[in-house]
């Protein structure tokens, strides 16, 4: 017996703007944290070196 494809949609969901905001904002923030952390550690080892 042969194996039959079923027709299927395959439309893609529908983006939330807002959900995509979020997201846009949770990067931002993580990009942030980063950037504070190095720094935070750029000041603790400047201090202990000194």
């Amino acid at each position: 017996m042969a194996y039959q494809l079923k027709d299927q949609d395959v439309t893609p969901p529908f983006v939330d703007p807002e959900a995509k905001r979020s997201v846009a904002s949770d990067g931002v923030a993580a990009v942030a944290m980063v950037l504070l952390t190095a720094a935070l550690i750029t000041l603790i080892l400047i201090q202990i070196i000194d």
